[in-house]
């Protein structure tokens, strides 16, 4: 079972958690502008926010009218992205848009 993306951010530590947040602002700040090393287009509606350091955070969102809507998170923990992390986003973000957020 997947943990929500909050849930999975209240568990790091403190710097990490200040870290993200400081991404997530920029985020916000930037949206669809926002690029590498930042963020990174995964596929059509899928975008991954990437917290480099030490722990490697992977956020993987959707840009809904510029607004980011966050859906899944996870810890890095090799070189390339899991591919059950990229299966599950993408059925989240495809749920999101059935059910035309």
């Amino acid at each position: 079972m997947t943990q929500p993306v909050e849930k999975i951010i209240m568990n790091l530590d403190n710097h990490l958690k200040q870290k993200i947040s400081r991404y997530i602002n920029t985020l916000q700040i930037h949206g669809y502008e926002a690029s590498m090393p930042l963020t990174r287009k995964m596929s059509n509606n899928l975008f991954e926010l990437r917290i480099t350091g030490s722990v490697q955070v992977r956020i993987f969102y959707n840009l809904v009218n510029g607004e980011a809507w966050l859906i899944h998170a996870f810890v890095k923990t090799t070189q390339r992205t899991p591919k059950h992390h990229l299966k599950l986003a993408t059925k989240r973000v495809k749920s999101l848009t059935e059910n035309k957020l």
